[in-house]
């Protein structure tokens, strides 16, 4: 059964369509890869699925409820957490307290709550936050202010910042981007290990070393439709994905010495 399951999810902006009836499932236990080149509507399609725009058609499922028209703080709470291309960190806060900004769940009595125990809200999200920061090896910087860091590091800490949120699928976008190959090698082993921890992940990348080796399934997308789907071994070799990033599609002998 699906964790997240989307169905005929289209997103147009006026004439131009960025996704065409997308569909796609995120299993528990399992990475999943979505890939496309430049302009295909990966972005588009993570912030539908996230609600941060809203689907011309289709439908959204997660945990087996319908959340097309939830508002993007209702899927965070359901349990689907998302990262950004660009980290937009808290530069003013250390790497703990950004995480913490994620980890607290304001309710409706909070203010008050703040009011009679100041402390209680970083109480509450102190283990989440914690337990984000050991799930990614990033104990050792976790008093630094952002300004610190390596960019890789930065990159773990927007990883982490959604997984303080205690999610049971995390879309990430681009985590890869600017990383070198000893840093993305790396992350290909974190992505990995969240599977351990009960947290499926949809991977959207254009590292192809990487997404080839960390997931169990991708889909393919290319002018907002999806045009593959499958293990990665059969994708990579599918004429369309081919076409797709090479715009031809090259002899059999070519394809197979890649």
């Amino acid at each position: 059964m699906s964790l997240l399951e989307v169905r005929g999810l289209t997103v147009s902006y006026g004439g131009v369509s960025a996704n065409i009836g997308v569909d796609l499932d995120v299993h528990p236990g399992r990475v999943t890869g979505l890939i496309g080149p430049n302009g295909a509507g990966k972005t588009t399609f993570v912030d539908a699925v996230t609600g941060f725009v809203r689907p011309t058609a289709g439908r959204v499922q997660f945990a087996g409820a319908d959340i097309t028209s939830a508002r993007p703080a209702a899927r965070a709470r359901a349990g689907l957490a998302r990262t950004f291309q660009s980290a937009e960190l808290f530069e003013d806060l250390t790497v703990r307290d950004n995480l913490l900004v994620a980890a607290q769940r304001p309710r409706w009595y909070s203010l008050l709550s703040d009011l009679v125990v100041p402390s209680r809200r970083r109480d509450e999200g102190e283990a989440d936050a914690e337990w984000a920061l050991d799930v990614l090896g990033l104990g050792d910087v976790a008093e630094l202010a952002p300004a610190a860091l390596s960019h890789g590091q930065r990159k773990l800490v927007g990883v982490a910042r959604a997984l303080a949120m205690r999610p049971s699928v995390v879309l990430l976008d681009e985590p890869a981007a600017g990383l070198d190959s000893a840093e993305s090698r790396r992350l290909g082993r974190q992505i990995r290990s969240l599977l351990d921890h009960g947290v499926a992940v949809l991977l959207i990348d254009h590292d192809m070393e990487l997404v080839m080796e960390v997931c169990d399934e991708l889909y393919v997308l290319d002018f907002g439709a999806v045009i593959a789907q499958g293990p990665p071994a059969a994708v990579r070799t599918a004429p369309a994905v081919i076409a797709a990033y090479l715009g031809s599609t090259p002899a059999p002998a070519e394809v197979g010495d890649e």
